[in-house]
């Protein structure tokens, strides 16, 4: 129940605050402009070896590597098409080279 302008909680203040839109503007804009500062301050930097890397694992493969692996590819093809790919022998050699971490 309300009785002369007085709630429960006590009577009701009047705000002397600027209406909300005007207030909303400046809100806005000082958010904004710490927003831009963080942005200016944020920095990554990468090391030497982080560059190098990453300038390794973009690069285009060289035409070596390409007839390197087009000369593996027609070997397996050749093994597979004898019989001669998946055998105990080579099982176990890839056995050991995964286990010895090669």
């Amino acid at each position: 129940m309300n009785i002369n302008n007085h709630s429960a909680k006590g009577p009701e203040r009047t705000s002397h605050a600027k209406p909300a839109h005007e207030a909303g503007k400046k809100g806005l804009a000082r958010t904004e402009q710490s927003q831009a500062k963080r942005v200016e301050t944020d920095k990554i930097e990468l090391s030497a070896g982080a560059k190098a890397l990453g300038a390794e694992l973009s690069a285009p493969p060289t035409q070596e590597t390409s007839v390197e692996r087009a000369e593996r590819i027609a070997q397996l093809r050749e093994l597979a098409l004898g019989g001669k790919l998946n055998t105990p022998e080579r099982a176990a050699q890839s056995a050991e080279r995964i286990l010895s971490g090669e």
